[in-house]
């Protein structure tokens, strides 16, 4: 009988201390846990994970700052190379250079900046995910191989130096990309309806059509 006693005193203590840290615990969260409710469970939350925001909400980055918001994608439709623009930051100039070297010698020059800058604020304007790049830079070679075989290509063409880009934005006519082109540049503009893009250089402040 002694025994038990000792048992039965040890199991009541047991329950008693148990008993206390529940009503520890319950005192230590918000929420109804005394009305018989479950109290609710205190998560610390790290930086959440979230996918690419590419052409996405850019508000939603504050919760990422690792996340990088792309402002559109260059597309060259000769090499099928990519480039993506992250919002707000510039392309390095190599980078660039690579990206719009000559598509059939494979040589690279630097290029101009101002005329990609161009093209980023159209695209930009009306709300294009993607910039279709015709031509960047032309080694002499191939220049002179277009002009023999009847393309509308100047000699000393722009091209050649690294100061020109031709573009086209899916979607939009290339008389409203110079029409947009002209709004923000001083320079060469030339407006190729048939074939749906516009030029835009560094040069002397002019304007053309052609095919």
């Amino acid at each position: 009988m002694r025994m038990f006693s000792r048992h039965a005193l040890l199991a009541l203590s047991l329950v008693a201390v148990s008993a206390a840290a529940r009503v520890g615990s319950a005192d230590a969260l918000p929420g109804p846990s005394r009305s018989g409710a479950p109290a609710p469970k205190v998560v610390r939350l790290e930086a959440p994970v979230l996918p690419d925001l590419s052409r996405k909400d850019p508000t939603l980055v504050a919760y990422s700052p690792s996340t990088q918001v792309y402002e559109t994608t260059f597309v060259n439709i000769h090499t099928r190379d990519v480039l993506p623009v992250v919002a707000g930051s510039p392309v390095a100039p190599a980078l660039l250079s690579e990206f719009l070297r000559c598509r059939v010698t494979g040589h690279t020059t630097d290029m101009a900046a101002q005329p990609l800058a161009v093209a980023r604020t159209i695209a930009r304007r009306f709300d294009a995910d993607r910039v279709e790049v015709v031509s960047g830079y032309r080694s002499a070679k191939f220049n002179e191989m277009l002009r023999k075989k009847g393309h509308q290509v100047a000699t000393r063409s722009r091209h050649i130096l690294g100061h020109a880009l031709d573009f086209s934005v899916p979607g939009v006519d290339a008389r409203t990309l110079a029409r947009a082109a002209a709004e923000i540049h001083q320079g060469g503009i030339g407006t190729y309806m048939h074939s749906g893009f516009i030029h835009v250089d560094i040069g002397p402040d002019r304007r053309w059509h052609g095919r």
